[in-house]
Formats: structure tokens, C-alpha cells, sequence
């Protein structure tokens, strides 16, 4: 047999400690946020978070795919905002075929491809509404592990990205409305190759 070599690897554990809340602001007015049960949230760098203030950018399916030409964020300066997305890619239910291999969701569809392309685009966040269809599992099952420690390799990557995390659909449709905004037009606006992040105000 070939012989194998191992690399040793040292991970970081990061574990939010009790007490973390999360709130949302609109129109001058608090969203408290139950965390496990409306949203989760994760952090994604060691020591303490402390994010206040920071404005919500709406960022379509968050794909960046210089292939396929897209960029949701190209010409967007996301530095210092949250990025809310919309899971799976253009394709899953738009009935045709915009190159992303129709139903079957590809790489840049894929959550940690959402976060990663977010934090690329400089990022503080990134939260990703929930669907069950386009994520392919139940609400319920990001929320039970909420709580749960994360794990990265160290040394640990410098990322502007503070924490990220799954809004409850009802919670999502909840903020755009207080917004004047809606989920399904703003699904279809996302479709559309030329599609471009924009604020959430």
C-alpha cells in the first residue's frame, strides 16, 4: 500500500455564549429576534461580536459565478452591512433554465458558497431566508443545532464576516413588508443576470 501523510491541523472551537441576541430595525423600530426559533446565528471569527447599526442589504440569491455571468454584488461596496439572500440559485424556481442547471442547485447555490462570496464582497454578515423547497430541509433542523459550537481550522483567516445565520420565511416576509417590500417580486428581480445587491431601507 501507498504511504500516507498527515498533516496535523489545530481547529478553533467558537461557542456563543449565553446572553447573544440578535434584533433587526425597522423604521426606527426593533425587531427583537428569538434566536433558535425565528433565526439562528453563528459566529464566524474568535472573541467577542458586538455588530450595531449595520445596514441590511437585500443581495438576491448572493451567487457570484463569473462563468455563468453573474455577480450579485459587482460595483456594491457591502463593507460594514448585512446581507440578507435568498437560498438555492435563480434556477430552482423560476420554471426555465437561466444556467444554472434547471431544479439541481450548483456550488454557488450552496449556503457556505453564499457566505463566502458575502464575505468576499467585504460583508459583516450574511442571513439567509428560509424556505423549506429551496434549502431542502425544514427550519427545524438549522434551529436545533443552533446552540451547537462551531469549528474552523486554524490559524483563522482574517474576514470582515462577523456571523451569519437562516431567518424564518415568516420572520423574512414580516421585515420586507414593514418595509413596503415583497418576497416572491423581489424573488423575481433577483432572477434577472443583471441583478445587483441593493439596500434595505
Amino acid at each position: 500500500s501507498l504511504p500516507r501523510f498527515m498533516i496535523p491541523q489545530h481547529v478553533v472551537r467558537l461557542d456563543r455564549l449565553p446572553g447573544a441576541a440578535l434584533s433587526l430595525t425597522v423604521g426606527g423600530k426593533a425587531m427583537p429576534l428569538a434566536i433558535g426559533e425565528q433565526a439562528t446565528l453563528a459566529l464566524r471569527n474568535a472573541g467577542r461580536t458586538d455588530v450595531a447599526n449595520a445596514p441590511l442589504v437585500f443581495g438576491g440569491y448572493g451567487v457570484v459565478d463569473a462563468a455563468r455571468g453573474w455577480d450579485a454584488y459587482a460595483g456594491v461596496d457591502l463593507r460594514g452591512s448585512i446581507v440578507v439572500v435568498l437560498a438555492n440559485d435563480p434556477d430552482f424556481e423560476a420554471g426555465t433554465d437561466l444556467g444554472f442547471e434547471g431544479r439541481r442547485m450548483v456550488i454557488a447555490g450552496r449556503v457556505g458558497s453564499k457566505f463566502e462570496a458575502a464575505a468576499r464582497a467585504g460583508a459583516l454578515g450574511a442571513l439567509v431566508i428560509h424556505e423549506d423547497a429551496a434549502a431542502s430541509y425544514p427550519f427545524l433542523q438549522v434551529a436545533s443545532g443552533d446552540a451547537l459550537p462551531g469549528f474552523v481550522l486554524a490559524p483563522l483567516k482574517p474576514s470582515p464576516m462577523q456571523l451569519s445565520g437562516w431567518l424564518r420565511r415568516d420572520v423574512a416576509t414580516d421585515l420586507l413588508e414593514r418595509l413596503g417590500l415583497e418576497l416572491e417580486a423581489l424573488k423575481r428581480q433577483a432572477r434577472q443576470p443583471a441583478f445587483r445587491a441593493l439596500p434595505l431601507q
